[in-house]
Order: structure tokens, then C-alpha cells, then sequence
């Protein structure tokens, strides 16, 4: 249930990503009776009700996910334990339970999930908070964020949510607080101040739901993937690779179902540090995985390695050196005991390589590192294993090189990392007393029961072949000579080796078709394969392949060959070696980049619209969002996917009708304006798209506002470029409400050098334009009114007061009957009132905000004053941006509040958007994850201050929640913030504010909850300090 709120702050009332809103949505699903139960079977989940108990399935469950049963409530002193119910259907999608005449409880049945809703109906007769108590079972693991309770699966997925408690009374103030989840006891907790001044009945409202992406879509990772490594974790696998879809070449991964499913369709960043980060190893020690890889954040490579969660979490965010800095080290590799890991690889200290190893610990320490096979010549490309009670290190070793060639030897390792006597040719020949002739080289060892199987590529044969031999614990070579892996005449490189339990799986890339194939063994050293087996249909690159067996079946993984796309694949293949899909299920996935976005409102509900690569081209896709937040379409609407070319650069607008979109179009000769108008459902009015404009040269970059029966469409245009500088100006065009297009008495702006980045506004009797102007040589914001005729009036444009060398990113609204244009000054958000007569009347402008990097400031008028959101760099973590907000009054005054993070997370949130209409509105905003931008909404609700009564609640509360904290003792304080505590110094907070205090002062400090750097604070609006 969505109430509007009644103050002057804002807070967060729901996040999405990617326009994905998992919200309740507009009812489509009702309860059926049965016996004593009413039933809902929706299409993403089931839910029964019945007197006393609530039982919730996910669409794929057949055994409840969450089941909750209300116990107690108490009101102040009173404690009402909730026996005897009755249920009964208050219509079709509604179920009703009552508990006597203080307490009701209704379930509703929307589309996405079911809302809970409780109603105290009468004052408690006793003063003090209410409770509401009851028993919550679900199978699956809890966490509680400021959005309420997540429950995921043993795979990490997110199966159902519990969202935040939206409490209302019958005036209308509401309150906002989290569920508890103790153990199986659920609690929720409505403090006695807020009971105190409640009108009754009061209404308690949380969400439950799962949590289905909705607009979101994912597919193969741009750039290259390759070097994967896969390793078995608790409920499937762990794959990570190499990955060049940012700028340098980075470590990320993702977990695999056991049937293949992709668990973690934006991938996992495991390491995006400085440099290049290559050949990653993985292995599980029963707690967590280890990722080992080559880095080169510093001149040479060196070896790094973090620890990830079973949920997908990356504890060590700036990787864990392991190698030390002397020398140049590569190619890791790493198995695990059951509790720590052993990292082994080759490092060149002078002329020759040598291997070194170092055991990590499950809390990240290490040992000291120890050198492990350091004999005359070069010793590299280990590979290691663990059968129980010692490690097996191998590599491939050239102190035979000038008699057999490079040969592949061994030797044991202790748990506690240290080299063990005894060094053993494993590549022998079948006296066992020399190498095998030719080269041998590339091995890959795994261990089962207390035996090892090491796997190589072999040249005895003078073409490629793979060979095996198993070893014993002591370590012994027990098949002198090798085994000899079959295949057809096509010769054999890339090995990699995996045990599921029963058999052992040797895979390898053929040398002429450059397909995986593979052949199975007992674990006596039989063939079970004796042509080898198809496990890729298409070619595989030379980064090799990639194996890992589990619970009597193995995965594989390799590369796609195609170059500067290579894409990283794996199929499960059974006990019996059937590859289930030998065509390769991408797993390096990325979100679908959405660059660009736009949105509107129409008084009741908020379009969206963003450029997508769809169907092998970029095309324009749409979302309708009510006034309350819930997404209307399911699915996005492709609005542009019918129109030959490709779309991009989308913008819309409402003119009291329908809206009209405009975007910039690609036919392959050039860029155009086109558009279309839509209907209020986003279906097309128009056949075909209307040419806005179609000069020569480029246009791009659309803007659109509407002033009732036409609409305004501005763009960037290089029709008068010419060389060598190809300038752009600023044009114009009207289209009436029938589509009929109207090009402008003149250009808007044909200034000297660039003109770039238009926004337009409408006062509902004209137009103001605004624009990026680079006639100084630096660029200044400019403007121009236009009527509603197509005659522009200030020809040679209006600057903007001079406030800086560097004002970009201009936009502009209407309101309080003048227009508002806001714009960046790099280090300050800066803005001006411009009158419907043109004139500025902020003549040194107001400044709005300072101090550090800010960009892409948005404006909107809500009725009362102007809402300002932008881009914020405070942050300490460098390149990453925030949203920040602030309002300015109708006469030009900004809000003396502090500013507010609407949205702060270690992810950069970019380019926002604001719209709001009273009380209410909506933040957009671009997330940019793992390298690709996911457009974002939250919307917005005003509310009242919440007195809190201590530090630690007021920690638990939700970003962006207005709260006061009074009494607490000053135990810190710095420029521009201090800390201060508990009286007790049982808790503490930092609170962000420029009033002078002195530690030891007690304060009164009102403001909002915040969340910078992953640290709470309280941004303070409102301080009053007393000496002690």
C-alpha cells in the first residue's frame, strides 16, 4: 500500500534496477475457497490463508517458502495472545482475519505478491509502543537490508522478500520502520512516541513478494572472455575467468546450478584493480571459495587471490598480495585441504623459473612463502591437487631439454605448505627411469580417493597428443609410460582433468577443428572412451579448456573462438560423457547496456523509455509506472523495434493527450530526428516514424517538451560543419498534435565553435532552450525563448551568469511562474531564474551546491519550489558518483537542510532525473554495474520526523529517513562532522554537520539517515549543542 507522506524531506520508499519495480502491482490474481483456505494462484507465486496461518510458494515450489503465524500483539502494557480468528472474503482478492474488535489482519493478491496489512482498531488502554509478534518459518537464509527482509536460496537466489512497514493512522502521518526477524520470531515494533501522538485506527502495512526481474535482460558479455577455471561448491559450481569488458582485462565469475543454470547474470567482479588481472585459478575449502590470479597493478605481475562467499560476495574487494613484489610471478594455481588453500606458481627471480607456494588461510592470512621446486633450469605452469592427506604439486620441467626434451614432473606437499623429499618423473618412460621423448608439457593434476591422475600434452608421437599416468601418495609413477588418451587422427593440446566421485573426465581442444573433446577413465587407468567424445560443437580458443566434476557428473567450460567477442561457455556432461548442450550455455553474461533513458508523466502515471541493443541492433524500449511506484507492464514494450535502423538517444514528453517520443535514428548515411506519438498504453499512433529532421550531416542528441496542442524537439546538428572543426549548432522543430512537423523561423543558436547538450521546457504559453555554448572557447550555458508559433526570440542567446570557465550539463524547468535552469561548475551545482520576458534574475546565479566533482545536475518544479538532483563525487572511493539532493524556493533561497544521498552505494549512480507533483514523485538514475549502465527508479515520498529514541535504532532505520536524536554526547569532532554517542557510549553515529561543537557537548540533532561509504551518518538539519 502506497500513502503520501505530508512534510518537506524526501526518503527512498522503494529502489529498482533497471526500471524493475518488485512491487505489488495492479491486482490480477484472486483467492479461491477451499475448505477452511482461501488459495491464490497467481503466475509468479501460490499463497494460501487460513484462520491463524499464512503460507507463501514461490511459482517453482512444492513445499511452502515461507509460512507465518501472528502469536501476540502488544499494546503498551497489554498483552493479547490471538486464539480464536474467523476469516472471511472481503472481495475477490482480499481475505480478511479478525481477532476480536482491537485487531484485524488482511491479506490482498496482486500480481507480483501478496500485501499484508494489519489494523489496530482503538488506543491501547496502557502507554508504550506496540508490538506485533508472530513465528515466521522459511527454508532458506535470511538478510536483512534497509529494504526490508531478502530470503535466498542455498544458490543465492532471491526467492521472496519481506519488505519494509509502512504505518498509518487515520490522519494520515505515517511512520516507516523494519521487520526483525530473531531467530523464527518476527517482530514488529511501533515506538511509543509515535503510538503517542497517533489518531486511531492505525494501519501496519508491509509487503511480501518475490523478487522477479522485470525489465532487466541479460546476454553474452561484450569484449573478451577467456581463461576460465571451475571449481565445485556447495550447491553447484564456481566458474571465474579473464574478462576485458572495462578497460584493462579483469577477474570476474559467476556460480552454476548443477544443470547448467546461470546463477549470477551480471557476473561476480572479483578483481577490477590497475592493470591487467589474468589466468585465474579457483578452489573451495568447504567455507568459501579462493580466486588466485596474475595481476599486474604494479610494472611486473605479481600473484593476488581473494575470498568469495557462497552467496556470490567478494570479501576482499582489493585482492590479498600473496607473491611478495621481488621478481615477476604467473600462472597460479590452488587446491584446498578442506580448510586452507595452497597457492602455488612460477616466478622468475633471475634467468629461470622456479615454483613457489603459500598456504592461505580461511580468514585471509597467510603463511610464509616457500619455495617448492627450485632445481637448475625452469620449473613452470604448476598445477596442484589434494587426495586427503598431501598436496601433489606438478609443472614442467626442462633440466632434461637437450637429451628427451621438457618433461613433466612432481613432487608432494604437506598441509602446512612446506615441500615434502621426494621428486618423481611423472611423463617417464616405461623404465621409468628417463623422461619420454619429445616434449611434454601443459599438466593439470586432480586427485582421487589418496591417488592422483596428472593429464599433459605429449609430442613423443611428433604431433600433439595427450597422455596420463596416475601417482600414488608417496609418491610413486603407477603407469610407466603413460596412458595414451584416443581420439581420431586429429591431434590434441589444452588439457584439463576432473574426478565427479567415479570416473575421471580428461578434456582437451582437438588441433584441427578446434572443438573440446574428452575421454572418461576408471579409476584403475582404464579408457572408457576409446574414440574420445564431442563435448563443444563450435571451435574453442586458445586459452584452453576447463573441467570440474560433482556428485557423479562434470562440467567443462572453454572459450569461444571469435576473435575480440570471445564469449566463455559450459555444458554439464554426465557420468556417461553426454555434453547436455554441446552448443555451450554462456556464462560470462552481462546486463544489456541501457545508455540512454528519458521519462514523463502525465499527471498519473510516469513512462520511461531507454535505448537497448535488441535484436542485433539498438532500438527504443518503454515501462509505464503509476503515480504509487508499481510498474504497470510486465514486460518492457519495444516501442521502435518495427523501424528499419537503429534508435538511440530517446526523449518524450506529454502534451495532455499522448506522448510524443523522439530519438535519434541511424539509416547508415547519416543521423536523424525522428519520432512518433504514442498512446497512454505506449501503443504507436503512428504506421511509421515522423521525420522531425533530415538535413544533411549529423543530428543527434533530442530534446522535446510540450505546451499543450504542439511539442518543441531540440537537437545538436553539424549541417553547417564544415573542416576541419565540424562544429554543431542548436535546431528546432515543432510537431503539432497530429504529427505534422513545423521547422522554426531560424536556427536556435548558430554561435561560433560547439553548440551541444540541449534541454528544452515548457511555461504552457512558450518554450526555453537551453544549451552548452563553446563561442568563449570554453563552454558557458545559453539560452533562448521560442514561442509557440516556432519563432525564436533571442537570437543570439542569453549566457547565463558567469560563474565559472566550465559550466556544462544544463537543464531546465517551469515554475512559480519563472524558469529554472540548473548547470555544472565541476565543482559546484549552480543555477538561475529566467523570466517568461527572458530576463535573468539571479545575475551572479545561485549557488546550489559545492565543494567537490558534481555533474548532470536535473530540475523540477513540485509546486511549491524547485527539486535538484545531480551526480556527487564526495564519495572517498575514487571515480565513484552519488545522487545528492537539495530543493530551492520560489525566490531563489536554497533550503538551509543538508543536502541529502538519495542513492550512495560502492556502484556509480549517474545521470538522475527528478519528477515530482506534491508530495510524491520519482529519482531515475543510471547504475553502472560490472560496465554496463542499468537504469534505475526510486520513488519518492515526503514524511515526518521521527523521534528516536536511541543511537542504534536510528542506525536500523532506512536511508533517507528524517529522524531526531536528542541528548547524546559529543565524543569526536572534526570539520564539517563529529560523532556522537550514548550517554552510556553504548552506540555511536556521525552526524555531517558545519555547527561548531566541542566534544562532551550534548546535542539535539534532527536530520536524515544517510549511508556514505558503507558508513551510516546522520546529515543534520537541525543542531542545538549545550557545553557541559
Amino acid at each position: 500500500m502506497r500513502i503520501p507522506f505530508h512534510s518537506a524531506c524526501f526518503v527512498l520508499a522503494l529502489m529498482m534496477t533497471a526500471v524493475c519495480f518488485p512491487c505489488c502491482e495492479a491486482v490480477c490474481a484472486d483467492f479461491q475457497r477451499r475448505g477452511d483456505s482461501y488459495v491464490v494462484d497467481a503466475r509468479e507465486y501460490r499463497a494460501t490463508v487460513r484462520a491463524g496461518r499464512f503460507e507463501y510458494y514461490a511459482r517453482t515450489s512444492d513445499q511452502p517458502d515461507l509460512v507465518y503465524t501472528p502469536e501476540s500483539v502488544r499494546l503498551g502494557s497489554q498483552k493479547i495472545t490471538l486464539g480464536s480468528v474467523s476469516a472471511s472474503a472481503a472481495s475477490d482478492n482480499v481475505v480478511c482475519l479478525y481477532y476480536g474488535e482491537v485487531l484485524s489482519e488482511s491479506y490482498t493478491a496482486k500480481r507480483a505478491g501478496i500485501e499484508q496489512c494489519w489494523v489496530i482498531h482503538r488506543r491501547p488502554s496502557s502507554s508504550g509502543s506496540i508490538v506485533i509478534e508472530g513465528r515466521l518459518f522459511s527454508p532458506h537464509r535470511s538478510t536483512s537490508s534497509p529494504s526490508g527482509l531478502t530470503f535466498c536460496d542455498g544458490l543465492g537466489r532471491r526467492i521472496f522478500h519481506y519488505g519494509s512497514v509502512y504505518v498509518i493512522d487515520s490522519a494520515g502521518s505515517t511512520y516507516k520502520c523494519l521487520p526483525r526477524l530473531i531467530g523464527n520470531k518476527l517482530l514488529i515494533t511501533l515506538p511509543a512516541n509515535y503510538v503517542a501522538r497517533a489518531r486511531f485506527p492505525i494501519l501496519i502495512d508491509p509487503v511480501v513478494g518475490p523478487e522477479v526481474p522485470i525489465c532487466p535482460s541479460f546476454g553474452p558479455a561484450p569484449s573478451n572472455q577467456e581463461n576460465v577455471d571451475i571449481t565445485a561448491g556447495p550447491d553447484g559450481y564456481f566458474a571465474v575467468w579473464q574478462d576485458s569488458r572495462g578497460q584493462d582485462i579483469d577477474i570476474f565469475g559467476s556460480r552454476i546450478s548443477p544443470t547448467g543454470e546461470i546463477i549470477d547474470k551480471k557476473a561476480i567482479v572479483i578483481s577490477k584493480a590497475a592493470g591487467a588481472q589474468t589466468d585465474p585459478a579457483v578452489a573451495w575449502n568447504g567455507r568459501q571459495y579462493l580466486v588466485v590470479w596474475m595481476d599486474r597493478r604494479e610494472q611486473l605481475p605479481h600473484i593476488y587471490c581473494a575470498r568469495v562467499q557462497p552467496d556470490g560476495e567478494v570479501l576482499d574487494k582489493q585482492g590479498i598480495l600473496l607473491s611478495g613484489t621481488n621478481g615477476s610471478q604467473a600462472y597460479p594455481d590452488v587446491a584446498s585441504d578442506g580448510s586452507s588453500w595452497l597457492v602455488v606458481w612460477q616466478q622468475q627471480l633471475t634467468s629461470s623459473f622456479d615454483i613457489y607456494g603459500i598456504k592461505v588461510n580461511s580468514d585471509g592470512t597467510t603463511s610464509r612463502i616457500y619455495g617448492l621446486a627450485t632445481g637448475q633450469g625452469d620449473e613452470d605452469y604448476p598445477s596442484v591437487a589434494w587426495n586427503g592427506s598431501v598436496y601433489l604439486l606438478v609443472w614442467r620441467d626442462n633440466r632434461n631439454q637437450s637429451t628427451t626434451g621438457t618433461d613433466i614432473y612432481g613432487c608432494r606437499v604437506g598441509k602446512n605448505g612446506i615441500g615434502l623429499p621426494g621428486t618423481v618423473i611423472i611423463s617417464c618412460d616405461l623404465a621409468g627411469t628417463s623422461g619420454a621423448a619429445g616434449n611434454q608439457l601443459a599438466p593439470q593434476v586432480c586427485a582421487f580417493g589418496s591417488t592422483f591422475m596428472v593429464a599433459w600434452q605429449d609430442y613423443r608421437e611428433g604431433a600433439s597428443r595427450i597422455y596420463a599416468s596416475r601417482v600414488s601418495a608417496t609418491p610413486a609413477v603407477l603407469d610407466k609410460g603413460g596412458i595414451r588418451i584416443p581420439d581420431s587422427t586429429n591431434g590434441q593440446e589444452y588439457p584439463n582433468i576432473a574426478y565427479n566421485g567415479s570416473k575421471i573426465l580428461i578434456t582437451w581442444r582437438e588441433t584441427d577443428y578446434l572443438r573440446v573433446r574428452g575421454c572418461r577413465l576408471n579409476t584403475s587407468g582404464s579408457v572408457l572412451d576409446p574414440n574420445g567424445r564431442s563435448i563443444s560443437q563450435g571451435a574453442a580458443n586458445q586459452s584452453g579448456t576447463a573441467a570440474c566434476g560433482s556428485g557423479g557428473a562434470f562440467i567443462v567450460g572453454w572459450a569461444t573462438l571469435n576473435p575480440g567477442i570471445s564469449d566463455v561457455l559450459v555444458t554439464p556432461v554426465s557420468d556417461g560423457g553426454i555434453a547436455s548442450n554441446p552448443a555451450g550455455i554462456v556464462a560470462s553474461l552481462a546486463l544489456d547496456d541501457q545508455r540512454d533513458y528519458a521519462v514523463a508523466y502525465n499527471g498519473s502515471e510516469y513512462v520511461v523509455v531507454w535505448s537497448q541493443v535488441q535484436s542485433g541492433g539498438s532500438h527504443i524500449l518503454g515501462a509505464r509506472i503509476s503515480h504509487s511506484g508499481e510498474l504497470l507492464t510486465p514486460n518492457p514494450i519495444s516501442l521502435t523495434l518495427a523501424y528499419s535502423g537503429t534508435q538511440s538517444q530517446p526523449a518524450i514528453s506529454w502534451n495532455g493527450s499522448h506522448y510524443l517520443l523522439v530519438w535519434t535514428a541511424d539509416s547508415g548515411t547519416g543521423l536523424d530526428i525522428k519520432g512518433c506519438r504514442l498512446r497512454t498504453d505506449l501503443s504507436p499512433i503512428d504506421s511509421t516514424p515522423i521525420t522531425i529532421c533530415a538535413a544533411v550531416e549529423n543530428q543527434a542528441a533530442p530534446h522535446v517538451a510540450s505546451c499543450g496542442d504542439n511539442s518543441l524537439v531540440v537537437w545538436e546538428d553539424s549541417r553547417n560543419a564544415t573542416s576541419p572543426y565540424y562544429y554543431t549548432d542548436i535546431y528546432g522543430a515543432l510537431v503539432s498534435s497530429t504529427g505534422s512537423v513545423q521547422q522554426l523561423s531560424a536556427a536556435i543558436s548558430l554561435g561560433a565553435a560547439n553548440q551541444r547538450k540541449p534541454k528544452v521546457a515548457s511555461s504552457g504559453s512558450g518554450y526555453l532552450v537551453v544549451w552548452e555554448d563553446y563561442r568563449a572557447g570554453y563552454p558557458q550555458v545559453y539560452c533562448t525563448r521560442v514561442t509557440t508559433a516556432g519563432q525564436v526570440q533571442d537570437t543570439a542567446g542569453i549566457a547565463m551568469p558567469a560563474t565559472s570557465y566550465c559550466q556544462t550539463g544544463p537543464d531546465v524547468c517551469f515554475g512559480g511562474g519563472n524558469y529554472f535552469v540548473v548547470w555544472s561548475d565541476w565543482y559546484a551545482i549552480t543555477g538561475c531564474r529566467v523570466s517568461t520576458a527572458g530576463n535573468r534574475l539571479d545575475t551572479s546565479g545561485i549557488p546550489i551546491s559545492g565543494g567537490v566533482v558534481k555533474y548532470c545536475p536535473s530540475v523540477c518544479w513540485d509546486g511549491s519550489s524547485y527539486r535538484v538532483v545531480w551526480e556527487d563525487y564526495r564519495s572517498s572511493f575514487q571515480g565513484n558518483s552519488d545522487i545528492y539532493y537539495t530543493t530551492v524556493s520560489r525566490e531563489g533561497i536554497v533550503s538551509p537542510d543538508p543536502e541529502t544521498a538519495l542513492v550512495s552505494d560502492l556502484d556509480p549512480q549517474l545521470k538522475p532525473r527528478i519528477v515530482v507533483s506534491g508530495n510524491s514523485g520519482i529519482l531515475l538514475y543510471s547504475r553502472y554495474v560490472n560496465f554496463s549502465n542499468g537504469t534505475c527508479g526510486a520513488v519518492l515520498l515526503d514524511q515526518q520526523v521521527q523521534e528516536v529514541a536511541t543511537v542504534g535504532a536510528a542506525k536500523h532505520l532506512p536511508p533517507g529517513t528524517l529522524v531526531a536524536l536528542r541528548g547524546k554526547v559529543v565524543t569526536g569532532a572534526f570539520s564539517g562532522f563529529f560523532y556522537m554517542q550514548e550517554p552510556d557510549r553504548s552506540s555511536g553515529i556521525k552526524v555531517v554537520s558545519t555547527v561548531p561543537v566541542n566534544v562532551g557537548d550534548i546535542v539535539d540533532a534532527v536530520g536524515v539517515v544517510s549511508v556514505s561509504d558503507g558508513e551510516r551518518q546522520i546529515s543534520a538539519g537541525i543542531l542545538s549543542a549545550m557545553g557541559v
